[in-house]
């Protein structure tokens, strides 16, 4: 189908580091393939002549935009619940009402998304391949990798705690992410850092390639985070071989399985004892990273997932004009 007219509701610039941000490019890029315009708005920006108008989740807290076309809201999170602003739930929940088709990323998150709409609701799961070290992990890895942006909820504090409490022999901890997202959480991180510089890297923004490296040079995932729609990099830390670490909760455990070690949540001295117990048993570590591997095997590529997720609209544009799909 082409000649069709799509605006992404979208906040802030695409380009920016994140989960969200990677799946709405590739979505676009898939869409555009297809011979689709696309636009990008901001909330609140005029949305015209539009055939359909996608809003992203972070532009939930906006309420949906007042349009003709018919929305389709893009789930990656509830921002009331990542963000802990129960002040949003009722715009999220006029946008889902809004929405003829929603479009989320885990099938917890659809369970929840269906008690607040009566809307159609499809799953469509983040790729697992766009940073994921090819080969795994190398047989010498000796790092600890943190993978996420400095942001509440994400608990990089919290993982750098985690880390310095296991005093892990030999052990460094690298920190992929961006820093300038949350001035308080950015500060909170870099205080953690600060208590032993040497052992702690804070590397900031990491292009895939590099990022790459960093999986095949680590031994262990860790998070601390405590909400997650589709963790991307623990996929592509599972992708990569890596044994992976953090708190229990629905969307992580969604992807972990049984394939790594989860704790009660809000606990990093207990995150602290079973990161000591992996690494010092790398026998432990690398039997869940090659179960972690193949567990990963069943998830999409990011080519099949914007293929997904370009076939969902095609889909509704057609059964919303008439247009033969």
């Amino acid at each position: 189908m082409s000649n069709v007219r799509c605006v992404f509701v979208v906040p802030g610039p695409l380009e920016r580091l994140s989960g969200g941000n990677l799946y709405d490019r590739v979505a676009i890029d898939a869409l555009r393939a297809r011979g689709w315009e696309v636009e990008v708005v901001e909330p609140g920006q005029h949305a015209s002549d539009a055939d359909v108008v996608v809003v992203d989740s972070l532009a939930f807290p906006y309420g949906p935009p007042d349009v003709d076309a018919p929305l389709v809201a893009v789930a990656h999170q509830l921002p009331s619940k990542a963000a802990q602003r129960p002040e949003w739930a009722a715009a999220e929940r006029d946008v889902l009402l809004a929405s003829r088709l929603v479009v989320t990323v885990a099938d917890w998150l659809r369970d929840e998304l269906a008690k607040l709409t009566d809307s159609w609701i499809e799953v469509v799961t983040p790729g697992r391949d766009l940073a994921a070290a090819p080969d795994g992990n190398a047989p010498d890895a000796d790092l600890v990798l943190s993978v996420g942006n400095a942001v509440p909820g994400k608990g990089m504090p919290e993982a750098v705690e985690a880390f310095l409490r296991a005093d892990l022999q030999g052990a460094t901890l690298a920190v992929a992410g961006d820093l300038g997202w949350d001035r308080a959480e950015t500060e909170r991180l870099r205080a953690a850092a600060a208590l032993d510089p040497g052992r702690v890297r804070l590397l900031g923004p990491i292009d895939p390639e590099d990022l790459a490296g960093l999986y095949r040079g680590a031994r262990v995932f860790l998070t601390a985070s405590t909400y997650e729609g589709w963790p991307i990099a623990v996929a592509e830390a599972m992708a990569s071989g890596l044994a992976v670490i953090g708190y229990s909760g629905p969307g992580i455990g969604e992807v972990v399985g049984t394939e790594g070690l989860l704790v009660r949540a809000g606990d990093p001295g207990e995150l602290a004892r079973f990161l000591a117990i992996l690494w010092n048993d790398p026998y432990l570590a690398r039997g869940l990273g090659e179960k972690g591997r193949g567990r990963a095997q069943r998830w999409p590529t990011w080519a099949e997932t914007g293929e997904r997720f370009a076939d969902l609209l095609e889909r509704e544009v057609g059964a919303t004009s008439g247009r033969q799909v």
